[in-house]
């Protein structure tokens, strides 16, 4: 974390030294750390040279490698534009090996596609594929230790434009259920109700139970465009 900027600031310096040599795990663990350090400008540039060089292990990485990546690479202002293309090859990676998504938790299933929605990236065969996978486990999404990951998964729908039907008719299956809807926070609510209206999906009960869940904290927007 922050609290120990010093030390990180001294040892950019030599990590730089060791970049052709850093196997995968030293990446990703460098990516966590660039990720804890948005807008340090020192690190953005070391966070620029790992996406120069770590495309030459993506050849041999595995997709849960891939995942725990992807993890630290969210879109943000401030990065520099290097990161994308890195992104865009790790989601070529998973692209490639569709077939073994199933071995992947749906907490990386879950990150690996916010981040590329960050992105706004675009690849349908792999889109279709997670959907599907995503539909066929709600029921581990539901029980998850994370709460949100279906409202999550939606978002990222709506942003990248896409309708899986698949993933719809298991997330408005859920929302019928007023117990899921009530364990996450009102703005995860207002957000997976916007994406529904923005993806024209309909389902009497999910909206009355997401209306229900909103009512009483509609205070806690705070203008006229959140309302919206």
């Amino acid at each position: 974390g922050r609290d120990y900027g010093g030390f990180f600031h001294a040892a950019v310096p030599r990590l730089r030294e060791e970049l052709p040599r850093l196997t995968v795990p030293h990446f990703v663990l460098a990516l966590r750390i660039c990720r804890d350090y948005k807008g340090d400008a020192a690190v953005m540039s070391f966070l620029t040279e790992i996406c120069l060089e770590m495309p030459r292990v993506i050849p041999t990485l595995c997709i849960n490698d891939a995942c725990k990546a992807l993890m630290h690479l969210d879109n943000h202002r401030g990065l520099p534009r290097e990161t994308r293309r890195l992104v865009t090859s790790l989601m070529s990676r998973l692209g490639e090996h569709k077939e073994d998504l199933t071995q992947l938790l749906v907490s990386d299933l879950v990150d690996s596609l916010d981040c590329f929605a960050s992105y706004k990236l675009k690849n349908d065969a792999l889109y279709a594929a997670m959907g599907e996978l995503l539909a066929e486990r709600m029921v581990e999404i539901k029980y998850s230790s994370n709460p949100s990951l279906w409202a999550t998964v939606t978002s990222c729908f709506e942003t990248l434009e896409i309708y899986h039907p698949q993933w719809m008719n298991a997330v408005l299956e859920l929302g019928r259920d007023q117990f899921a809807i009530q364990k996450v926070s009102f703005f995860q609510v207002a957000q997976f109700m916007r994406a529904l209206g923005r993806l024209g999906a309909y389902d009497e009960a999910t909206y009355h139970n997401t209306a229900q869940a909103l009512a009483g904290d509609v205070h806690l927007l705070r203008d006229a465009g959140e309302l919206t």
